[in-house]
């Protein structure tokens, strides 16, 4: 009896003790070359569910011409084949604070393994226009 409240103790602790551990984020600036609108920063944390990460995190951005910030949360999934690292993401966040209208789209970036260096397709929903652009990792702030 003994023995199997240690080794439970043991697993919770273990639990515990990565749950405290510091997850280490990764960050692109996402640049579609738009005057209005500044590049957007993503910043992910990711799992590694054996071969395939689960990301999630946030893209941020600017309106130049109005000087508004939007937050968006973004989740997904990430996968390495060959020399490319394909992330495909869900996002989400309030389009208009006074209406309190919620935007949904997605993120899809291809990047380079080395480098991880890429390109990158935003998708909105509510307006269904895309826009492309490149992704340069940078430190995160």
């Amino acid at each position: 009896m003994r023995g199997i409240y240690y080794l439970i103790s043991g697993y919770i602790w273990g639990m515990a003790s990565m749950a405290q551990a510091e997850i280490t984020p990764y960050c692109w600036l996402l640049d579609a070359g738009k005057i209005e609108v500044s590049p957007t920063t993503l910043k992910l944390y990711t799992i590694d569910k054996g071969g395939q990460y689960s990301v999630s995190g946030t893209a941020s951005f600017s309106i130049i011409t109005s000087g508004a910030t939007r937050l968006q949360l973004v989740n997904g999934t990430a996968i390495t084949v060959n020399d490319k690292i394909e992330i495909s993401l869900n996002a989400s966040g309030i389009e208009d604070l006074e209406q309190k209208r919620l935007w949904t789209g997605t993120y899809h970036l291809i990047l380079d393994v080395a480098t991880l260096n890429g390109v990158f397709l935003n998708r909105s929903e509510d307006v269904n226009s895309a826009i492309d652009g490149v992704a340069s990792p940078i430190v995160c702030q």
